[in-house]
């Protein structure tokens, strides 16, 4: 049972992480049109908890040493780029750079269930 709640943990962080990395490639290419003045702000927010409730459930389990650094370091990557988006109204290129890195250490997780 534990190890089913596991993958579906990883499951839901690498597809909402790869979920956020569209959205954030494909959304400055919309603010381009002039139908789209759409704020992204709450999506951000969105997907930023998202990712914080399958990343505190991969950090709370007994994955490995490497993916739970990977995944502390991206988390807080996001976590910071979120509030520099909510403080200085500004869009901030590391949420990228967290999101390629929950889905290597969702990936990482995920690949490890199958030697167990």
């Amino acid at each position: 049972m534990k190890h089913t709640t596991q993958k579906l943990y990883d499951f839901l962080g690498i597809s909402s992480a790869t979920l956020c990395l569209v959205h954030c490639l494909v959304v400055p290419f919309l603010a381009i049109l002039p139908l789209s003045t759409f704020k992204s702000i709450w999506i951000d927010i969105i997907f930023c908890g998202i990712a914080l409730f399958a990343t505190s459930k991969i950090l709370m389990s007994n994955a490995s040493r490497t993916v739970k650094i990977i995944l502390g370091i991206s988390i807080s990557i996001i976590l910071v780029s979120v509030m520099i988006e909510i403080i200085l109204h500004t869009h901030f290129e590391g949420m990228l750079l967290g999101g390629i890195g929950l889905i290597i250490g969702h990936l990482l997780n995920f690949s490890q269930h199958k030697h167990l």
